[in-house]
């Protein structure tokens, strides 16, 4: 049987595992949201029942769209670099949202140069490109960001640390000491 973690998409229809629970939701063209999950800035895909506190989410979309309405009208430009500001500094805090920062700098730079019609279809287009992530979770609302869960994966690599030995080494220990997978997980269970 395979286990996947995080989101796994085939053709059109998505499912999400919570990697605290385990749960698994399913559906055709189903997001993060629907599955009544989040995924933290450092990927882990968590079912909202875990969430620490109440979380912050920058909402994306939501912020580019009121630049858009506020730059249509230049009497507002300053208010669209006011908002403008507001989400680069959110976005900073985010990885994914590097690239998203970036185009937005380079945008407003362009904005203040060449006008506001041209700087307008290229924030539209920024705007589509971030319509799938269009909120970030922080770490700080992560059980796992904040090691009130640990993974199986993590405290199998950390165990395998602390041991001294390579992987390899534990793999030939567990071999020449039990002869089948029986008596292995016999030896686990005591």
């Amino acid at each position: 049987m395979k286990v996947r973690s995080g989101f796994v998409s085939n053709s059109s229809s998505s499912s999400f595992v919570c990697e605290v629970s385990g749960r698994i939701e399913s559906g055709m063209d189903m997001s993060v949201d629907e599955a009544d999950m989040f995924e933290c800035q450092n990927g882990h895909v968590v079912s909202n029942q875990y969430r620490l506190g109440s979380a912050e989410e920058i909402d994306v979309e939501d912020s580019l769209q009121e630049i858009i309405n506020l730059a249509e009208d230049p009497t507002t430009f300053d208010q669209a670099l006011s908002v403008f500001r507001g989400l680069t500094g959110s976005l900073y805090q985010y990885g994914p949202a590097n690239k998203i920062t970036k185009d937005l700098q380079n945008l407003m730079v362009e904005y203040k140069n060449d006008g506001f019609e041209a700087a307008l279809i290229q924030l539209n287009d920024i705007l589509s490109e971030v319509e799938r992530e269009d909120s970030y979770v922080d770490p700080k609302y992560c059980p796992i960001c904040q090691m009130i869960h640990i993974r199986d994966e993590d405290l199998l690599r950390y165990l395998i640390l602390e041991s001294g030995k390579t992987r390899k080494e534990l793999e030939s220990e567990i071999k020449n000491r039990f002869s089948t997978f029986t008596d292995f997980t016999n030896a686990l269970k005591s």
